[in-house]
């Protein structure tokens, strides 16, 4: 049993209709999302970032021992954009440290793997095999 009803929202002197279809059984319908939400969003988010940075410099201006900002082991963001350029600068980090530390482990092993083909080689020509791990 579904019902179509058709909605007339008034966002800032805008007319949008919306097509909502509505199952009786559970009532569960769509729902739309505006680029004005998004905008209020953005400035609450905004006005927590500036209070966050009102207690941080409160908190630098009393040089309290407890203050949350003044632990050095911890890092705190101010905003989702130095969040994001940390987390990426940290993610190209490893990934440079992982790719060098392979890259002389596998000059490390060609010189090993020459070593072992060597052995192995002497060994069969002995007759005996023996396996160097």
């Amino acid at each position: 049993m579904n019902v179509e009803t058709i909605q007339d929202i008034d966002i800032k002197g805008k007319n949008v209709f919306e097509k909502r279809e509505k199952n009786k059984s559970n009532g569960v319908g769509k729902s739309i999302c505006f680029y004005e939400d998004f905008i209020k969003l953005r400035e609450k988010i905004l006005l927590k970032e500036k209070e966050i940075l009102e207690k941080r410099n409160k908190c630098l201006s009393k040089n309290d021992d407890n203050c949350y900002v003044g632990n050095k082991n911890k890092v705190i963001y101010r905003t989702f954009d130095e969040f994001y350029k940390y987390k990426k600068s940290c993610e190209e980090n490893e990934h440079k440290r992982q790719k060098e530390a392979l890259h002389l482990l596998n000059k490390r092993n060609k010189n090993n793997n020459k070593q072992i083909i060597e052995s192995i080689r002497n060994n069969e020509k002995k007759g005996k095999v023996r396996s160097n791990i």
